[in-house]
C-alpha cells in the first residue's frame, strides 16, 4: 500500500538522516540560484503552502511559530510531510542539476 505524503518519512524516500542533514544546511544557507532552486522544490511539492515551506526550511522556522503569524491551512503533522517531501524534490533538483552541469 502506497503512502501518501503525511506518511512518509525521510526513508521512505531513500534519503538517510546524514544526507537529510546536509539538504537541511544547503537550504539554510542558498543563495543566488540556489534560493530559486529551493523555491522551485517548494512550488513543485504544493503550490498553495510553498511560502511556508520555502520559510520553514530556508529561515529554521516550524509549523507553530509560522502558524502564529500566518494561517497554514492544514494540520502540524501534514506540514511536516510535506517539509520531507520539499527536502526530496530538492535532491532530485540538485541531482538533476549535477547531472546537466556534467554534459
Amino acid at each position: 500500500m502506497e503512502q501518501g505524503v503525511r506518511g512518509r518519512s525521510m526513508s521512505d524516500y531513500g534519503i538517510n538522516y546524514i544526507e537529510v542533514d546536509k539538504l537541511v544546511k544547503f537550504c539554510k544557507e542558498a543563495r543566488g540560484e540556489d534560493l530559486v532552486l529551493l523555491l522551485r522544490a517548494a512550488v513543485l511539492t504544493n503550490e498553495d503552502i510553498a511560502a511556508e515551506l520555502f520559510t520553514c526550511l530556508k529561515l529554521g522556522i516550524g509549523y507553530e511559530v509560522i502558524y502564529k503569524k500566518h494561517w497554514i491551512p492544514m494540520q502540524r503533522k501534514d506540514f511536516q510531510g510535506y517539509r520531507r517531501k520539499t527536502l526530496e524534490t530538492v535532491e532530485r533538483l540538485l541531482l538533476m542539476r549535477d547531472i546537466e552541469m556534467e554534459e
